[in-house]
């Protein structure tokens, strides 16, 4: 089985259990370009490079038989916002080898590839808290009006963010911390304590390689606690940034500099608001 995976370029929940089945190969732009509605002109050049490329490379594994399931994850949204080569792309698929079986996903599929293909899934809300009248408040992997937008758009009453303001300059942490989050890229950071059931993010350093280490290893919750006593006192007022704990979200690669809450709220409402009412944020 073969994963062609359109649209995704940040770490997703499917990609650790799915890595555990050696059957199974998977590939994905290694760049997040974010949201079809904020991308750039140069975002989409750059998508429909990455997308091509692995569209060609699925083809060619299919007509070789060397794959018999080939799964085109969120192709409908990348074939209908014209980020590949649709006209390849209806070709392989109107005319797939017979001993392949083929899965199409993503919302609003398109009527000539529905007798096509084997699978095609669509999401459709059945029951959810919404309904019910019940705020929701999304958190997580927001730093702008960017990230608010999409939050609201998914139906999210307001929005918590975290990693923006401990990188403002009312933030009372270390200027090293401060720093390491600005520097950050977004595959800076990892997640360490899986295993014990109480998952942290944090940005890479000596503790947390240790930490991945020793977990791997199977180290029992005691040597991991261990490990990490004292951990954030080391990070927040010390400023060791290699052996304090410094937690951090994957945002922390689109932040880029010291700013005030004050400039950070308004710029990001701001934004959403230019986004939700169908206006470019770089206009």
């Amino acid at each position: 089985m073969h994963i062609v995976q359109f649209l995704k370029g940040t770490e997703t929940g499917e990609l650790a259990p799915l890595a555990q089945i050696p059957q199974i190969s998977l590939v994905r732009c290694d760049k997040n370009w974010g949201f079809t509605f904020s991308m750039t002109e140069q975002d989409k050049k750059e998508i429909t490079v990455c997308h091509n490329r692995m569209l060609q490379e699925a083809i060619s594994m299919a007509k070789s038989g060397e794959i018999d399931v080939l799964i085109f994850d969120e192709f409908q949204a990348a074939y209908a916002h014209g980020l590949l080569d649709k006209e390849a792309a209806k070709d392989f698929i109107l005319k797939k080898p017979a001993t392949l079986e083929l899965v199409l996903t993503g919302r609003n599929p398109d009527p000539v590839f529905l007798e096509a293909a084997d699978y095609v899934s669509e999401i459709h809300g059945v029951r959810h808290p919404y309904q019910k009248q019940i705020p929701v408040i999304a958190a997580g992997g927001i730093a702008d009006g960017r990230g608010m937008a999409a939050a609201f758009m998914l139906g999210a009453k307001g929005i918590q963010m975290g990693t923006v303001f401990a990188a403002s300059k009312e933030s009372v942490i270390h200027e090293n911390y401060k720093n390491s989050i600005l520097k950050a890229k977004d595959i800076d950071s990892r997640v360490t304590g899986r295993s014990t059931g109480h998952p942290i993010r944090v940005l890479r350093n000596d503790m947390a390689r240790k930490y991945l280490e020793l977990e791997k290893s199977g180290a029992p919750f005691e040597e991991l606690e261990q490990l990490t006593l004292g951990s954030l006192r080391k990070a927040v007022q010390e400023g060791d940034t290699k052996n304090g704990s410094l937690m951090a979200g994957q945002i922390a690669g689109m932040i880029k500099e010291e700013r005030t809450c004050a400039d950070i709220i308004s710029s990001t409402v701001s934004e959403a608001c230019k986004l939700m009412n169908g206006v470019s944020a770089n206009e």
